[in-house]
């Protein structure tokens, strides 16, 4: 195992081993004093603390240029994250808090209370900006992390918060509709460009219509039209499935291929969904509740039954099955969205999950 050398720069932090960019893979374990990294203070832990190693190289950029990681799942909750290596058996670490989180092909990022934070293994993390206060979601383009401010009555104008790292981020204006006031929920990087949904309401709180927009490089943005009929407001998430833009409102859905020319279908879901995730060949949505619905187009469902009945509900994909948890000690998962099996996450479990992302 390499000795690693470690210097500062511009950078909070940065680490390189001697010898030509060695890999360590998830597995691998610091053994020594002399293996530490070093820690800056006031800067929180480093992406590998004693007892961890990256699972790859850590550059300038604070990204590893080979994951090597082994994780199926990972599961955010108040005070921890749960992680399994198989779909089946997770284990549990602590962190100081949870909250939304995607995997971009070689880290994670979380959002919450006010913090972001990036990790190669799930394990570690590092403690970037302190102005994420956004109530949207969250999206990877291939160059930058994005994330959007749902409506805050303070601030009239749309706005989106960018960063190339996770850590250090910028506030960008998506749009200024003064008096009427712009908030944003749904974001996705789809077809070369973001497109963001949201709503419009006046100061009394009277939702105005829904509102579209989209970027080729989340600095400048340029509204879409919405379908007339169409939706009155947009809150749900935005997806991408890698040739379809898809969110809805209430039972009716909302669909592009190009982030600009939207289609309205009016009523053709059985009940207003939560969530959604893709598996390359079907759609499959849940919501609190007892069932799961799987569509191939978004606009023909089919109903599933779950286990049980369960609340505060999210689901991912991962290449390998489809995973819903909830207020439950176990999640569902399932290889089709049609049968479904109860997996054990945390007998024990006092913490809230906030979210759950696959690992493809």
């Amino acid at each position: 195992m390499a000795n690693w050398k470690t210097y500062k720069g511009q950078s909070p932090w940065e680490v390189e081993p001697i010898t030509d960019k060695v890999i360590y893979n998830e597995g691998d374990r610091l053994t020594s004093i002399s293996d530490v990294l070093w820690h800056p203070p006031g800067q929180g832990n480093p992406p590998v603390s004693f007892g961890h190693v990256p699972c790859g190289y850590w550059n300038r950029n604070y990204v590893p240029e080979s994951s090597g990681i082994k994780i199926k799942f990972l599961i955010t909750a108040t005070g921890c994250v749960y992680i399994t290596e198989d779909n089946t058996k997770w284990n549990k670490y602590p962190i100081s808090q949870g909250g939304t989180v995607i995997w971009n092909g070689n880290i994670f990022c979380m959002r919450s209370n006010l913090i972001s934070k990036i990790s190669c293994n799930g394990i570690d993390w590092v403690a970037g900006s302190d102005n994420i206060n956004e109530t949207g979601w969250f999206a990877w383009s291939g160059f930058a992390f994005i994330t959007v401010y749902g409506v805050d009555y303070s601030i009239p104008e749309g706005r989106a918060l960018l960063s190339a790292d996770g850590l250090s981020w910028t506030q960008r204006e998506i749009c200024d509709l003064s008096p009427n006031i712009s908030g944003f929920y749904g974001i996705a990087w789809g077809d070369n460009k973001f497109v963001a949904t949201g709503v419009k309401v006046s100061s009394g709180h009277t939702v105005r219509g829904a509102l579209i927009y989209t970027s080729l490089d989340g600095i400048t943005w340029t509204a879409q039209a919405v379908p007339s009929p169409g939706p009155i407001a947009l809150w749900k998430p935005l997806y991408w499935n890698g040739s379809i833009f898809i969110t809805w409102y209430g039972t009716g859905v909302l669909k592009s291929n190009d982030g600009e020319n939207w289609t309205w279908h009016a009523n053709v879901l059985p009940l207003e969904f939560a969530e959604m995730a893709w598996n390359g060949s079907v759609w499959c949505a849940t919501r609190n509740g007892d069932q799961a619905y799987v569509s191939s187009d978004g606009l023909n469902w089919d109903t599933y039954a779950l286990p049980y009945s369960i609340t505060g509900v999210h689901i991912a994909w991962n290449g390998e099955y489809f995973y819903i948890i909830g207020t439950s000690t176990e999640g569902f998962r399932s290889t089709n969205g049609q049968i479904w099996e109860t997996v054990l996450i945390d007998a024990n479990k006092t913490d809230a999950f906030y979210d759950i992302c696959g690992v493809k």
